[in-house]
């Protein structure tokens, strides 16, 4: 008996859609590992990054408090030689 090749896929398709394989299901105790290991490196990298961002954020207030404090001595100074 001919099948035409569209409809014979299409059967395919529907009984592939509605028949759920048990194989697909598992997931071993492999995979469960390897979601802790993605886990915790996202958490390390996250927590690393906000580490970086705060170190540079410091790096900067104190760069510009010292620039504003060696400015504040020079004025004074300045003043100073004035009189």
């Amino acid at each position: 008996m001919f099948i035409n090749k569209n409809l014979k896929y299409k059967i395919l398709f529907f009984i592939f859609l509605l028949l759920p394989f048990p194989i697909f299901a598992y997931a071993g105790p492999g995979s469960a590992i390897g979601i802790l290991i993605v886990l915790i490196t996202v958490i390390l990298a996250f927590f690393s990054s906000v580490i970086f961002k705060l170190i540079a954020l410091f790096k900067l207030i104190f760069n510009r408090l010292r620039i504003i404090l060696s400015n504040n001595k020079k004025i004074k100074k300045t003043k100073s030689k004035k009189k």
